[in-house]
């Protein structure tokens, strides 16, 4: 376990997959093949042709502050929904998995990759671009076939704290979904602090500009 790491852990999703997570208490790992940057895919391939993996498949957190982009990229903008788990617990959920890894990325040049990485970190190394994203991965690498261990994490009720429903939702549709989620196993989330982000329409900082002389 790394230290000295926020603790905020966001999993930006689109709406249709957040009432599954939250009956299933699990967190979906996705196939890196399918993902659109073949920057990542092709370098998790890599590793797994090179550890001789049958599979491997991962999920995308961040602990960055919130972006506009985040949302359009991961969220799909009206679509979209932000999870905020509690680091140290979640981690705490994942560690009797053992085949389970996870880390914070590092982010390299193609000169540093080659000189600074080694094979077993290779699944958590980035662009130097991305570096925005300040992203932390959990994989699962599967020595047999896929279906034997799952495509899920499962995390305790109570290491998700937030959600946070995407700012291009009317007050009306927020105040419905709100609820509805409220009403998603009451028993275990009550604790949830459900809130619209406001990404497009920060008050605080139009108030500002209004005493700008």
């Amino acid at each position: 376990m790394e230290k000295n790491l926020g603790r905020w852990l966001k999993k930006y999703m689109t709406l249709e997959y957040l009432e599954k997570t939250l009956i299933r208490q699990e967190l979906f790992l996705g196939d890196p093949q399918s993902w659109p940057d073949k920057n990542d895919s092709k370098v998790l391939d890599v590793y797994k042709s090179q550890m001789a993996l049958k599979a491997v498949r991962a999920t995308c957190m961040s602990m960055a502050p919130d972006r506009y982009h985040f949302w359009k990229l991961f969220g799909d903008s009206e679509n979209g929904v932000c999870l905020w788990f509690d680091r140290k617990s979640l981690e705490r959920d994942m560690e009797g998995d053992t085949s389970l890894r996870w880390k914070k990325v590092s982010y390299y040049t193609p000169s540093k990759l080659k000189e600074k990485c080694k094979l077993s970190e290779l699944p958590f190394a980035k662009r130097a671009q991305y570096a925005d994203e300040k992203e932390y991965r959990v994989l699962r690498e599967y020595a047999e076939p896929d279906k034997k261990l799952g495509y899920g994490i499962t995390f305790q009720p109570a290491s998700l704290k937030r959600i946070y429903l995407n700012s291009w939702l009317s007050r009306n549709t927020y105040k419905h979904l709100k609820r509805k989620i409220a009403y998603t196993s009451p028993s275990i989330y009550s604790h949830l602090k459900i809130k619209q982000n406001r990404v497009l329409d920060y008050k605080v900082w139009i108030d500002a500009a209004a005493e700008v002389k």
